[in-house]
């Protein structure tokens, strides 16, 4: 395999700024899905049933997110790796 003139980062140095951009990916994309959501719902139901339905989605999805075990995470990855 052939590289580049460019020399390969060490691990430690580029994983600060690679976890920064993928923060700011995943923002941008819920962002951009609570935005298309939001406007599918006007679109549908009219500007203020889908703010009403929007803002209770959210606030489940971080009620869900709240009540995540760490423990059965770990226990389906370790499942899926097997």
């Amino acid at each position: 395999m052939v590289l580049d003139e460019h020399e390969l980062i060490p691990f430690l140095q580029w994983l600060p700024w690679g976890t920064l951009h993928w923060l700011l990916v995943v923002v941008s994309l819920a962002v951009v899905a609570v935005l298309v959501g939001l406007l599918v719902s006007a679109l549908e139901h009219g500007p203020l049933v889908a703010i009403g339905r929007t803002r209770r989605a959210i606030a489940a999805g971080i009620v869900d997110l709240m009540r995540l075990s760490p423990r059965r995470v770990w226990g389906l990855t370790r499942l899926a790796v097997k």
